[in-house]
């Protein structure tokens, strides 16, 4: 079997989604023409708390009527990505108001993904299934791409409040260190409070 060339990530994932139609979800039960346009990038997702994989958008989104699945960028394995990947087009297949319900069950236990259906998993049928079409693909052309932690504040500002009056206001620790403790305009003297 050749080994395809895939200049892209997208055209590796393009490819895998077209492979998997054509055999695993074939082999299930289900006909090219089952299924609707599909559309696939990498791309970072969520936040940094989140651990989110991949995300399906409904094709009401799309001037085009597309469903657009995008991978995390952290991920960059091909046996993960293309179980993923699998998961997603699962929700394009059925639809997104079908969640991880019963509908969405079916199609994932009948092409071999496992565990709890909102974090499904490779099984071993969907590895077997999966396997000559990973050989032909290639490699994976990603590397995964972390995020950066979030940059610590590193300036705070002072909180100052008015003797006289009770006026609060804040400033730079900086800039009183510069200036001093500045005067109220009520002309009382103001506090590091």
């Amino acid at each position: 079997m050749n080994t395809i060339i895939n200049d892209t990530r997208e055209q590796w994932l393009n490819r895998a989604k077209d492979g998997m139609i054509k055999t695993v979800f074939k082999q299930a039960g289900y006909k090219e023409e089952d299924f609707p346009q599909i559309r696939i990038t990498c791309a970072p997702i969520g936040s940094r708390k989140t651990k989110t994989i991949g995300q399906c958008y409904n094709n009401s989104l799309s001037d085009d009527n597309t469903f657009e699945i995008v991978i995390s960028s952290e991920i960059d394995t091909p046996e993960e990505t293309i179980a993923i990947l699998a998961h997603e087009i699962i929700h394009a297949l059925v639809g997104l108001e079908a969640g991880h319900g019963p509908i969405f069950r079916k199609v994932a236990l009948a092409i071999g993904l496992t565990g709890k259906m909102s974090a499904t998993v490779a099984g071993e049928a969907f590895k077997q299934a999966t396997q000559a079409l990973l050989v032909k693909l290639g490699e994976y052309p990603h590397a995964s791409m972390k995020r950066g932690e979030k940059k610590k504040q590193t300036t705070r500002m002072v909180k100052l409040e008015c003797g006289d009056c009770g006026f609060i206001c804040r400033a730079s620790r900086s800039a009183i260190e510069a200036s001093g403790e500045p005067t109220c305009g009520c002309g009382g003297e103001m506090w590091v409070a």
